[in-house]
C-alpha cells in the first residue's frame, strides 16, 4: 500500500482504490468470522450431500468475488447489481455498526 504525505504534515493519504480494497478485506474477514459454516458450504457446494445451512436457503446467499451476497425479490428490481444483491453482514458486529455510522453521517 503506497501512501502520500500531506504537505509535510506527517499524515498520509490513501488512494480511493486502497480504501476500497481495505473495506473489501474487512468485509471478507467479518464474513469468515460470522458465517464460516455457510462459506464452507458455498465453497464445496458440489461435494455437499447434507442440507444447506439456514442462511443459504433463507437469503439465497451466493459467492461473488469471494464476498457472500444475498438474492431475493429485490433481485427483480431495476437497480444496480450491487443494490439488487446486497452483501451479507451480521447485524451485531462492531464493523457493521461502524459502516452504518459512516453511511448515515
Amino acid at each position: 500500500m503506497q501512501t502520500k504525505s500531506n504537505s509535510g504534515s506527517g499524515t498520509e493519504i490513501l488512494t480511493a482504490q486502497e480504501v476500497t480494497s481495505a473495506e473489501e478485506l474487512w468485509i471478507k474477514a467479518v464474513q469468515v468470522s460470522s458465517f464460516d459454516e455457510e462459506m464452507k458450504f458455498l465453497r464445496n457446494r458440489r461435494q455437499n450431500k447434507i442440507l444447506s445451512p439456514t442462511y443459504i436457503a433463507q437469503f439465497g446467499i451466493f459467492h461473488e468475488d469471494g464476498v457472500v451476497k444475498c438474492k431475493g425479490r429485490i433481485n427483480n428490481a431495476e437497480l444496480l447489481g450491487s443494490a439488487r444483491n446486497p452483501i451479507l453482514l451480521p447485524a451485531k458486529h462492531d464493523f457493521v455498526q461502524l459502516v452504518i455510522k459512516k453511511v448515515h453521517a
